[in-house]
C-alpha cells in the first residue's frame, strides 16, 4: 500500500506540472512503512465547472528513501513506479490557482537580495564579533550612572549618551569613541565593580 501525501507544485508550463510530495510504502508481509520523497511530472486537465484539475500520465523523476536498505529501495521504487504510473491526482482547482501565484510572486527571487560576496574580516589577534540590530538603542542602567546599548547582545556602556563606548571582554574593558573603532584597551578594568575612567565599571 502506498500513500502519497499533500504534493508540493514546483513549476507548471505547457500543460506539464512537477512536483515532489512525501511518501509512504507499506509492503506485503512487512510491519512498518518505508517512508520517503519522489518528484513527478504529470499533464493537467482541467474541469473548470466543477473547479477540479486533474493530473494524469505521470511520471516519476527521482526517488529517495534515506531509510531504507538496498534491497528495501529497489522493492520501494519498484513498487511506488508502478503505482503512480497509473494513477490521477485531482487537485482544486482555487488551490492549484493559490499556488502558482504563489510561486509567480517569489520564483524570481527578492529583487532586494544582495548576491555580493560579504566582506571577510582576517584577524591574527583574539578578535570580538559584535552584532547590533540597527543603530544603537540605549537604556539608563545603574540608578542613571550608566546607559547601556540594548540591541546587542555584547555588554556595552556609556558614561552618557554620545560619549565614549566602553565593550566588557574576557581580559576587561576596551573603550572607541566609536563603534567602528580603534578600540583601546587603557579604559580597562580587571572585573566588575572597578572603574571605566572615573566611574564603576557595572
Amino acid at each position: 500500500m502506498a500513500t502519497v501525501y499533500q504534493p508540493q507544485l514546483e513549476s507548471f508550463k505547457d500543460n506539464r506540472l512537477t512536483g515532489r510530495s512525501a511518501v509512504s510504502v507499506l509492503m506485503k508481509g512487512e510491519k512498518t512503512p518505508v517512508f520517503g520523497a519522489v518528484w513527478m511530472v504529470g499533464r493537467v486537465t482541467t474541469d473548470r465547472e466543477k473547479g477540479l484539475v486533474t493530473v494524469n500520465s505521470v511520471e516519476v523523476t527521482d526517488m529517495k528513501a534515506p531509510d531504507a536498505s538496498a534491497d528495501g529501495f529497489a522493492k520501494f521504487k519498484k513498487f511506488l513506479s508502478e503505482q503512480l504510473t497509473q494513477s490521477q491526482f485531482v487537485i482544486p482547482l482555487a488551490q492549484l490557482t493559490a499556488t502558482l501565484e504563489a510561486m509567480g510572486n517569489t520564483g524570481g527571487g527578492d529583487p532586494g537580495l544582495s548576491t555580493t560576496p560579504p566582506e571577510i574580516l582576517f584577524r591574527t589577534q583574539p578578535a570580538v564579533l559584535m552584532i547590533m540590530d540597527g543603530d544603537p538603542k540605549t537604556q539608563s542602567i545603574e540608578e542613571g550612572k550608566l546607559v547601556q546599548v540594548v540591541n546587542t547582545a555584547e555588554v556595552l556602556v556609556q558614561v552618557s549618551t554620545g560619549s565614549t563606548y566602553y565593550l566588557w571582554t574576557d581580559d576587561g574593558w576596551i573603550g572607541a569613541d566609536k563603534l567602528e573603532g580603534p578600540w583601546s584597551a587603557p579604559h580597562r578594568c580587571s572585573r566588575p565593580g572597578g572603574r571605566i575612567g572615573k566611574e564603576t565599571c557595572c
